[in-house]
């Protein structure tokens, strides 16, 4: 479950208002490592899925709700 604090409602994805996009980003060993911004939260999300994918492989969490 996120945090009440979480306004996207998706692990690792925030909006910025200051740049007026949505950011992605994850932890990998102690590492934050930005993912990107994007226009909409879809794509932001799908960013940080794609990462999960890719760093974790069959370990990634597969079972959050598709927002």
């Amino acid at each position: 479950m996120p945090s009440r604090l979480n306004t996207s409602g998706a692990t690792g994805v925030t909006y910025r208002k200051s740049r007026k996009k949505w950011q992605a980003q994850m932890s990998v060993g102690n590492k934050l490592r930005y993912l990107g911004s994007f226009e909409t939260k879809e794509a932001a999300i799908a960013a940080r899925r794609n990462a999960e994918r890719k760093i974790f492989g069959e370990f990634a969490y597969s079972k959050r709700p598709i927002l």
